[in-house]
């Protein structure tokens, strides 16, 4: 595993937050930097706790910084996503009651 660890990985495992409108990520869907496709996602689901489209998606090491702000066709077009934070995007402490 230390082995495994030390070496180069060719795609990194990242949670995004998708711009959709009307439909989610289901897994599979292309993801795109500078118009040219640097990874895919594995699942994806709207989150009704925290009222966001996610999605876990498997992109190049570069493009896996916090922040980062990446395309995901989503039914033939392209939505806006940007890489969270690898903690879930819940709200543990209810701070965001609903009214």
């Amino acid at each position: 595993l230390e082995r495994i660890a030390r070496t180069d990985r060719a795609l990194e495992l990242v949670y995004l937050e998708v711009d959709a409108l009307d439909a989610d990520c289901m897994g599979g869907e292309p993801i795109y930097a500078r118009g040219k496709v640097v990874g895919v996602t594995t699942s994806g689901a709207f989150g009704h706790r925290v009222r966001k489209s996610l999605a876990f998606a498997y992109v190049e090491p570069s493009l896996a910084r916090v922040g980062t702000e990446l395309e995901v066709e989503v039914l033939e077009d392209r939505r806006r996503a940007t890489v969270l934070e690898c903690e879930p995007a819940y709200d543990p402490a209810n701070e965001r009651l609903r009214a």
